[in-house]
Protein backbone atom coordinates (compact mmCIF):
# COMPACT_ATOMS: atom_id res chain seq x y z
CA UNK A 1 0.00 0.00 0.00
CA UNK A 2 1.41 3.55 -0.33
CA UNK A 3 2.28 5.48 1.66
CA UNK A 4 0.37 9.05 2.32
CA UNK A 5 2.61 11.78 1.68
CA UNK A 6 2.11 14.01 4.97
CA UNK A 7 2.15 17.84 5.27
CA UNK A 8 4.34 18.18 8.81
CA UNK A 9 6.96 15.74 10.04
CA UNK A 10 8.23 16.12 13.54
CA UNK A 11 11.75 14.52 14.23
CA UNK A 12 12.54 13.73 17.71
CA UNK A 13 16.22 12.52 18.93
CA UNK A 14 16.20 10.83 21.76
CA UNK A 15 18.43 9.67 23.93
CA UNK A 16 18.25 8.39 27.85
CA UNK A 17 15.78 11.58 28.33
CA UNK A 18 13.41 9.27 30.46
CA UNK A 19 12.91 12.03 33.28
CA UNK A 20 11.26 14.10 29.77
CA UNK A 21 10.03 11.13 27.47
CA UNK A 22 6.50 11.10 28.41
CA UNK A 23 5.93 15.26 28.66
CA UNK A 24 7.60 14.88 25.47
CA UNK A 25 5.21 12.37 23.49
CA UNK A 26 2.49 13.61 25.01
CA UNK A 27 2.66 16.90 23.54
CA UNK A 28 2.66 15.12 20.25
CA UNK A 29 -0.39 12.78 20.49
CA UNK A 30 -2.46 15.23 21.76
CA UNK A 31 -2.21 17.09 18.09
CA UNK A 32 -5.27 17.25 16.72
CA UNK A 33 -4.24 16.97 13.11
CA UNK A 34 -4.27 14.11 10.93
CA UNK A 35 -1.22 15.36 7.91
CA UNK A 36 1.20 15.20 10.54
CA UNK A 37 3.51 12.38 11.63
CA UNK A 38 6.04 11.68 15.01
CA UNK A 39 9.42 10.26 13.67
CA UNK A 40 11.03 9.55 16.96
CA UNK A 41 14.30 8.14 16.47
CA UNK A 42 15.66 6.21 19.56
CA UNK A 43 19.90 6.52 19.31
CA UNK A 44 19.83 3.27 21.67
CA UNK A 45 19.02 4.70 24.69
CA UNK A 46 20.30 2.69 27.94
CA UNK A 47 17.53 3.99 29.96
CA UNK A 48 13.72 4.09 30.20
CA UNK A 49 13.25 6.11 27.20
CA UNK A 50 12.13 3.41 24.99
CA UNK A 51 9.17 1.61 27.19
CA UNK A 52 8.07 5.25 28.14
CA UNK A 53 7.71 5.82 24.12
CA UNK A 54 5.88 2.08 23.35
CA UNK A 55 2.58 2.68 24.59
CA UNK A 56 2.80 6.16 22.18
CA UNK A 57 3.50 3.65 18.76
CA UNK A 58 -0.31 2.95 19.28
CA UNK A 59 -1.27 5.83 17.58
CA UNK A 60 -0.64 5.50 13.45
CA UNK A 61 0.89 9.00 13.18
CA UNK A 62 4.20 7.99 15.55
CA UNK A 63 6.78 5.84 13.96
CA UNK A 64 10.22 4.92 15.80
CA UNK A 65 13.42 4.00 14.57
CA UNK A 66 15.47 2.54 17.10
CA UNK A 67 19.52 2.49 16.43
CA UNK A 68 21.21 -0.51 18.08
CA UNK A 69 24.27 1.62 18.63
CA UNK A 70 24.46 5.18 19.87
CA UNK A 71 25.04 7.21 16.49
CA UNK A 72 24.77 10.75 17.86
CA UNK A 73 21.94 13.11 17.41
CA UNK A 74 23.19 14.41 13.77
CA UNK A 75 22.89 10.44 12.44
CA UNK A 76 19.58 10.45 14.38
CA UNK A 77 18.60 13.79 12.84
CA UNK A 78 19.60 12.46 8.99
CA UNK A 79 17.67 9.23 10.08
CA UNK A 80 14.68 11.22 10.45
CA UNK A 81 15.10 13.60 7.69
CA UNK A 82 15.11 10.39 5.21
CA UNK A 83 12.12 8.96 6.86
CA UNK A 84 10.29 12.41 6.63
CA UNK A 85 7.30 12.38 4.23
CA UNK A 86 5.99 15.72 4.86
CA UNK A 87 6.15 18.61 3.45
CA UNK A 88 7.71 20.31 5.84
CA UNK A 89 10.17 19.31 8.39
CA UNK A 90 10.36 20.38 12.29
CA UNK A 91 13.17 19.64 14.90
CA UNK A 92 12.32 18.07 18.44
CA UNK A 93 14.71 17.04 21.53
CA UNK A 94 13.12 14.25 23.44
CA UNK A 95 13.71 16.91 26.77
CA UNK A 96 11.64 19.58 25.18
CA UNK A 97 7.64 19.47 24.45
CA UNK A 98 4.96 21.12 21.96
CA UNK A 99 4.18 24.20 23.80
CA UNK A 100 -0.35 23.95 23.22
CA UNK A 101 -2.27 20.79 21.35
CA UNK A 102 -2.48 23.61 18.66
CA UNK A 103 1.04 23.79 17.93
CA UNK A 104 0.70 21.85 14.36
CA UNK A 105 -2.06 23.87 13.32
CA UNK A 106 -0.02 26.91 14.42
CA UNK A 107 2.53 25.88 12.22
CA UNK A 108 0.54 24.54 9.37
CA UNK A 109 -1.47 27.62 9.34
CA UNK A 110 1.80 29.51 8.99
CA UNK A 111 3.69 27.35 6.12
CA UNK A 112 0.58 27.67 4.03
CA UNK A 113 1.30 29.54 0.72
CA UNK A 114 4.97 31.00 1.56
CA UNK A 115 7.71 30.57 -0.73
CA UNK A 116 10.25 30.51 1.85
CA UNK A 117 11.91 27.33 2.57
CA UNK A 118 13.31 28.12 6.41
CA UNK A 119 10.59 29.53 8.62
CA UNK A 120 10.93 30.56 12.07
CA UNK A 121 8.19 30.70 14.39
CA UNK A 122 7.73 31.59 18.54
CA UNK A 123 8.78 29.52 21.60
CA UNK A 124 8.32 29.70 25.30
CA UNK A 125 11.34 29.15 27.76
CA UNK A 126 11.63 27.12 30.83
CA UNK A 127 14.51 26.36 33.00
CA UNK A 128 16.97 28.30 33.70
CA UNK A 129 17.46 31.39 35.50
CA UNK A 130 15.33 34.92 34.49
CA UNK A 131 18.92 36.26 32.65
CA UNK A 132 19.44 32.96 30.84
CA UNK A 133 16.52 33.03 29.66
CA UNK A 134 16.26 36.81 28.59
CA UNK A 135 19.48 36.14 26.98
CA UNK A 136 18.20 32.71 25.27
CA UNK A 137 15.69 35.35 23.83
CA UNK A 138 17.92 37.89 22.29
CA UNK A 139 19.41 35.12 20.62
CA UNK A 140 16.58 33.60 19.18
CA UNK A 141 15.10 36.74 18.04
CA UNK A 142 18.59 38.89 16.86
CA UNK A 143 18.04 41.76 14.81
CA UNK A 144 14.88 42.30 12.99
CA UNK A 145 11.16 40.80 14.33
CA UNK A 146 10.15 39.91 10.57
CA UNK A 147 12.58 39.34 7.89
CA UNK A 148 10.81 38.37 5.25
CA UNK A 149 12.19 37.89 1.68
CA UNK A 150 15.25 37.21 2.48
CA UNK A 151 16.19 35.81 -1.12
CA UNK A 152 19.76 33.76 -1.98
CA UNK A 153 21.76 31.67 0.30
CA UNK A 154 24.69 34.67 0.48
CA UNK A 155 21.74 36.86 1.50
CA UNK A 156 20.72 33.62 4.36
CA UNK A 157 24.54 33.24 5.47
CA UNK A 158 25.05 36.52 5.80
CA UNK A 159 21.99 37.17 8.10
CA UNK A 160 23.38 34.45 10.11
CA UNK A 161 26.46 35.64 10.50
CA UNK A 162 25.24 39.36 11.91
CA UNK A 163 22.72 36.94 14.74
CA UNK A 164 19.97 38.03 12.77
CA UNK A 165 18.91 33.86 11.92
CA UNK A 166 20.25 31.81 14.52
CA UNK A 167 21.62 28.28 14.23
CA UNK A 168 18.72 26.27 16.02
CA UNK A 169 16.86 23.64 14.43
CA UNK A 170 14.05 23.24 16.71
CA UNK A 171 12.73 26.61 16.40
CA UNK A 172 11.60 26.71 12.58
CA UNK A 173 9.63 25.01 10.01
CA UNK A 174 11.99 23.32 6.93
CA UNK A 175 10.99 22.60 3.88
CA UNK A 176 11.66 18.69 3.03
CA UNK A 177 13.04 19.35 -0.13
CA UNK A 178 15.93 21.50 1.01
CA UNK A 179 16.54 18.91 3.79
CA UNK A 180 16.24 16.43 1.85
CA UNK A 181 19.39 17.55 -0.38
CA UNK A 182 21.12 18.21 2.62
CA UNK A 183 20.45 14.65 4.39
CA UNK A 184 23.08 13.38 1.05
CA UNK A 185 25.97 15.18 2.37
CA UNK A 186 25.60 14.34 5.89
CA UNK A 187 28.75 12.01 6.36
CA UNK A 188 28.58 8.83 9.24
CA UNK A 189 29.76 10.24 11.16
CA UNK A 190 29.53 10.23 15.01
CA UNK A 191 29.44 14.37 15.58
CA UNK A 192 30.12 15.22 19.83
CA UNK A 193 29.47 18.70 18.50
CA UNK A 194 27.55 21.41 16.39
CA UNK A 195 25.50 18.93 14.97
CA UNK A 196 22.72 21.35 14.79
CA UNK A 197 25.17 24.36 13.28
CA UNK A 198 25.94 21.51 10.51
CA UNK A 199 22.50 20.54 9.69
CA UNK A 200 21.67 24.67 9.83
CA UNK A 201 24.65 25.60 7.51
CA UNK A 202 23.68 22.64 4.94
CA UNK A 203 19.89 23.71 5.24
CA UNK A 204 20.84 26.92 4.32
CA UNK A 205 23.06 26.12 1.67
CA UNK A 206 19.85 25.20 -0.61
CA UNK A 207 17.49 27.34 1.05
CA UNK A 208 16.36 30.61 -1.23
CA UNK A 209 14.45 32.58 1.15
CA UNK A 210 14.14 32.54 5.15
CA UNK A 211 11.52 34.62 6.88
CA UNK A 212 11.03 34.59 10.85
CA UNK A 213 7.53 35.68 12.15
CA UNK A 214 5.81 36.17 16.14
CA UNK A 215 3.44 33.55 15.81
CA UNK A 216 1.33 31.59 19.03
CA UNK A 217 4.23 30.10 20.68
CA UNK A 218 4.76 26.68 19.18
CA UNK A 219 7.84 24.78 20.70
CA UNK A 220 8.42 25.12 25.00
CA UNK A 221 12.85 24.59 25.06
CA UNK A 222 14.18 23.40 27.85
CA UNK A 223 17.45 25.81 29.22
CA UNK A 224 19.97 23.87 30.68
CA UNK A 225 19.52 19.83 29.31
CA UNK A 226 22.59 18.86 27.08
CA UNK A 227 24.84 20.94 24.49
CA UNK A 228 22.55 22.40 22.70
CA UNK A 229 21.84 25.55 25.59
CA UNK A 230 25.56 26.40 24.66
CA UNK A 231 25.62 29.29 21.84
CA UNK A 232 27.63 28.89 18.96
CA UNK A 233 28.29 31.74 16.24
CA UNK A 234 29.95 31.09 12.66
CA UNK A 235 33.14 32.08 14.21
CA UNK A 236 33.68 29.42 16.82
CA UNK A 237 32.73 26.92 14.11
CA UNK A 238 36.65 25.44 13.49
CA UNK A 239 37.02 25.05 16.90
CA UNK A 240 34.48 22.46 16.46
CA UNK A 241 35.06 20.86 13.91
CA UNK A 242 38.87 20.81 14.46
CA UNK A 243 37.40 18.25 16.49
CA UNK A 244 34.96 16.59 14.75
CA UNK A 245 36.71 16.68 11.77
CA UNK A 246 33.75 18.07 9.93
CA UNK A 247 35.12 21.03 7.11
CA UNK A 248 35.81 18.74 4.64
CA UNK A 249 32.47 18.19 4.26
CA UNK A 250 31.66 21.94 3.92
CA UNK A 251 34.09 22.33 1.02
Amino acid sequence: MAQSRKRLSVCVAVFNVEKFADECMASLHVQKRDDVEFIIVDDCSTDRSAEIIRPYLSDPRFRLIRHELNRGTLLARKAAIEAARGDWILFMDGDDRLESSDAMDVVADLVEGRTADIIQFSQSLTGGSAAQRADQERHLWGGDESSPGCFGSERIFELYATGDINWNLWNKAWRSSILKKAAQRIPDEHFIAAEDVFISFLGALYAREFSKFRTKPVYRYRIGCGISTRRVAIKSVPAFAKEVRCTRWLE
